[in-house]
């Protein structure tokens, strides 16, 4: 009876012990898979990235179950990317390209400084005198990624702006006004308080922007505006409206037409079939 008893001891005891480690390795890891992913990541990063000298941490993350390499440069603040491996220490992605080659860190860095520009949309819209009477009013910026020339829903006319990041380079400095002329994307939202929604109203403020935007050196491509009613529900909206097309004799006409080609957008969302 005790040697049983000593038996379905141990086997509780094993069962708790693996339970543990099963737990354990789910969150962090375990040392077998950390020494196949160091192992083959010395092997790859020699064959693939050995004259880029970077400096190399792994990690594990516990929601995809996948340890990951990151790697970055001491030297050049732009240059860092990482790789993901499986369990078995199998190379699963290799972000080399989406964050050096097709220039993705630069222009997050640029769209960090971008964003911080913008902001001073709303401190000057504050004693502006067509915008002194708005109830609510929020602004916000970022600069747009052109992958390839279908980045955008064909339901928009206007598809060119946007920022080749190929064409980037690591660590260069690059004029703000240029680059958010080229790919930069304003979204502007205002309830009025004297409840005029009109899409006159709205060609005021599209114009007023675009002057306190010139005259800050703060340069974009397209905005999205949308406007609110009283009950602060949606009056209108319209995205990635050019600039270009701000100081257009008939403007008003180009919203209603903006208005329309954002519902299409809208409508592929909701349907599975269009870009977000």
């Amino acid at each position: 009876m005790k040697k049983a008893f000593k038996i379905i001891a141990i086997i509780i005891a094993v069962s708790l012990i693996l339970g543990l480690l099963f737990v354990t390795n789910s969150f962090v890891g375990n040392p077998v898979s950390k020494y196949l992913v160091d192992r083959n990541s010395d092997k790859y990063i020699e064959e693939q990235y050995s004259d880029l000298d970077l400096v190399k941490e792994i990690g594990f993350e516990f929601k995809t179950s996948r340890y990951y390499v990151k790697l970055k440069s001491e030297t050049i603040k732009d240059l860092y990317f990482s790789l993901d491996y499986s369990l078995t220490g199998q190379l699963i992605n290799d972000l080399y390209e989406n964050n050096i080659t097709e220039g993705w860190n630069v222009l997050m860095r640029l769209d960090k400084d971008y964003r911080t520009e913008v902001d001073a949309i709303w401190y000057a819209l504050k004693d502006n005198p067509l915008f002194k009477e708005i109830d609510s009013f929020i602004s916000s910026g970022y600069l747009m990624n052109k992958v390839n020339d279908d980045h955008m829903s064909a339901v928009f006319e206007d598809r060119s702006g946007g920022i080749d990041g190929s064409t980037l380079e690591l660590d260069k400095e690059y004029d703000l006004a240029q680059i958010g002329a080229m790919g930069g994307v304003i979204n502007i939202a205002v309830r009025f308080s004297d409840g005029d929604e009109s899409y006159e109203r709205g060609a005021e403020a599209l114009k007023e922007i675009k002057t306190i935007c010139d005259e800050a050196n703060i340069g974009f491509y397209y905005i999205n505006l949308s406007i609110f009613n009283e009950e602060g529900n949606s009056a209108y909206m319209f995205k990635f409206f050019p600039y270009s097309e701000i100081d257009s004799d008939n403007l008003v006409e180009k919203i209603s037409a903006s208005i329309s080609a954002t519902q299409r957008y809208y409508d592929e969302i909701n349907a599975g079939t269009g870009k977000r």
